[in-house]
């Protein structure tokens, strides 16, 4: 009986188990049959065309338009990509998921300059127009909120400051335009936590539009307003540096792809990826970019 029943169980165990596979997380219902398909795309590059949010992959390939409303001039993206910010001109800047499901009216920001995103993908920091910085989210480390601390005191022509990024370190990096009499006092600034700053020169404008990477070792900054040329920034500790660049109005560095960078040339009507060199055709005005 031994010999007989030992197969026979054996053949009832793989009938049973014919269908089985090796365990999943189910999800229970109640769900329709597509609940657990996964159709999304990765949408990572966020841009103002026409006063009119949008959305683009990172390889240029699609793009979506965001129901934000009109006559949008500012725009910003997190670094995990499911947080934006935007403003109109003359408006409050709205604070919303990338779905934009719910969203959050920031009083008193309508003077706003520029505004982007920290590391920890929570906080939106903002420069307002006497140089100081506010901020909306979760506390960070900072290492100056007033960015004419320690400026030089003398010159004949102020262009502003115009552009701030910060690092998850503290570093406070930002755009300034100085004329003296003796010659341009401008370039972008970085300055730590421990108090010690670096000028990296420019031209006599205000540098515009800084964008960081996620880790904060790398950006890029537009140098002339109005014209092509822009820069890479290198922040690596004690290693400092700017390299001049062409064929960019605007221009921000990818956080998920090494040394990547997407651009909006003016002259070509198109958004481009400099490592990759995919281009993308538009038909309207681009305001602003981030990645």
């Amino acid at each position: 009986m031994k010999l007989t029943f030992y197969p026979i169980l054996m053949l009832a165990c793989l009938f049973f188990c014919a269908g089985c596979t090796a365990y999943e997380t189910q999800y229970e219902g109640p769900y329709t049959d597509g609940d657990n398909v996964n159709t999304s795309v990765n949408y990572e590059i966020l841009f103002v065309e026409n006063g009119v949010l949008k959305f683009a992959t990172p390889n240029l390939t699609k793009v979506k338009t965001l129901p934000a409303g009109a006559n949008i001039t500012k725009a910003s993206i997190n670094y995990r990509h499911d947080r934006i910010a935007f403003k109109t001109a003359a408006g409050n800047i709205i604070v919303t998921d990338t779905a934009l499901s719910t969203q959050t009216i920031l009083p008193n920001t309508s003077g706003v300059l520029w505004f982007d995103w920290h590391a920890n993908n929570q906080t939106l920091y903002m420069l307002n127009a006497n140089s100081t910085l506010s901020f909306h989210g979760p506390a960070i480390t900072v290492a100056t909120t007033n960015l004419r601390t320690g400026l030089p005191g003398y010159f004949t022509n102020d262009l502003g400051i115009k552009t701030v990024a910060i690092t998850p370190a503290g570093t406070v990096v930002f755009g300034v335009g100085l004329d003296q009499s003796i010659g341009p006092e401008s370039g972008v600034w970085v300055r730590k936590t421990d108090g010690k700053s670096t000028r990296l020169r420019t031209d006599y404008d205000a540098p515009t539009h800084i964008r960081l990477n996620a880790d904060g070792n790398l950006g890029t900054v537009i140098l002339k307003t109005g014209s092509s040329e822009w820069g890479f920034l290198s922040l690596t500790p004690n290693d400092e540096f700017l390299t001049r660049e062409s064929r960019s109005t605007l221009i921000a560095p990818s956080s998920s792809i090494e040394e990547e960078v997407v651009g909006w040339d003016i002259l070509l009507q198109e958004l481009y990826l400099r490592k990759n060199q995919r281009k993308l055709k538009l038909s309207g005005f681009v305001s602003d970019l981030d990645w």
